[in-house]
């Protein structure tokens, strides 16, 4: 009888052992389970952040598009603004040259070719007609 309680608390002690074991994984388990759920909370975090720094960055690049597009209309702007200040100083120093032109000719000077041209001739060139055939 004695053997067997010998045994018995042999067996009583492995069992409270065992017990003691399960408890201290129990709480090495729960406290990596909170180490994991504080980790996918973080990473939750820095992937929302990440979505908005992305979110921030498209528009951004919209915002850059949207200037470029708006700084080429004004370059091309300019230079249609360019281009036809150009052809009024053209005009403007064409009609001079004409009315000197037509002064010579009133004063029964000789006049060269060019001046013909521009007395006689179709100098506008923006109108599409080919005047090549004056030369």
């Amino acid at each position: 009888m004695s053997a067997v309680k010998e045994d018995i608390s042999k067996v009583v002690a492995e069992l409270n052992e065992k017990k003691r074991i399960l408890s201290s994984l129990k709480e090495e388990r729960d406290k990596i389970s909170k180490e994991i759920d504080d980790i996918n909370k973080k990473m939750d975090e820095v992937s929302n952040s990440i979505k908005q720094l992305n979110q921030q960055i498209t528009e951004k690049y919209n915002e850059l598009d949207s200037y470029n597009a708006k700084s080429r209309r004004m370059a091309e702007q300019s230079r249609q603004e360019n281009i036809t200040r150009m052809g009024e100083n053209e005009k403007e120093i064409l009609e001079k040259k004409r009315k000197d032109v037509e002064e010579k000719l009133k004063q029964k000077k000789r006049l060269t070719f060019e001046e013909l041209y521009i007395l006689y001739g179709d100098v506008d060139r923006n109108n599409g007609k080919d005047n090549s055939n004056i030369h």
